[in-house]
């Protein structure tokens, strides 16, 4: 049991060590010739 609450921990860290930094440097980023249409 505490290895299968110590992987699921390790799996969280991991995800959350690779999320954060690409939300981070993404943040309101566009790409080129894109615009905002909005929905009718």
């Amino acid at each position: 049991m505490p290895r299968a609450i110590l992987l699921v921990g390790l799996a969280a860290g991991a995800l959350a060590a690779t999320f954060e930094p690409i939300k981070l440097t993404q943040y309101n980023a566009t790409a080129s010739g894109m615009v905002w249409i909005p929905g009718g």
